[in-house]
């Protein structure tokens, strides 16, 4: 079994408050194109092994990896928090939000991180681990590639490894 970790920043592909179909789609397109050829490739190459975890499939990235994995028939995870009783303090949740960061490291053997431009949030804090665990002994490391906005590869360690 191979799990790829397919993680984006929150914001992008956001649908959220929007309830036009035709301009929701208009701005997941890209995103969407983007996500089929990732998983086309992972599973070109990992076939029947495949398994993909994402986050927060409720919108944005998340909830495109989800749609495109059912629809194709792969195998797919979804980690989330839920948060109960009186409402959390924003410093609260966030830091929730990052513990995120080393079970998805713990259970991935791949990752493609889709980034926006103001590079924050659990997939740039992923990134931030990925590289650390990258700096320590041989065998240790995963492959990952980073993708802009634009579909571009940012950074890459393990080439052709995922792409």
């Amino acid at each position: 079994m191979i799990v790829a970790v397919i993680a984006g920043s929150r914001k992008r592909s956001s649908t959220r408050g929007v309830d036009d179909p035709k301009v929701k789609g208009d701005i997941q397109k890209d995103d969407m194109f983007l996500v089929n050829q990732l998983l086309s490739n992972l599973a070109n190459r990992y076939k029947g092994d495949l398994r993909v975890l994402a986050c927060a499939c409720d919108d944005g990235i998340g909830l495109i990896v989800k749609n495109l994995c059912v629809e194709r028939q792969i195998r797919v995870a979804e980690m989330v928090w839920y948060f109960h009783g009186v409402k959390w303090e924003t410093t609260e949740s966030s830091k929730m939000y990052l513990g995120r960061s080393p079970a998805l490291l713990e259970l991935g053997d791949v990752f493609a991180i889709l980034i926006d431009e103001q590079r924050q949030g659990v997939a740039e804090d992923l990134l931030s681990r990925l590289r650390n665990v990258k700096d320590m002994e041989d065998g240790c490391d995963r492959p990952y590639v980073v993708l802009d906005e634009r579909g571009r590869v940012i950074e890459e360690h393990k080439k052709g490894a995922i792409l």
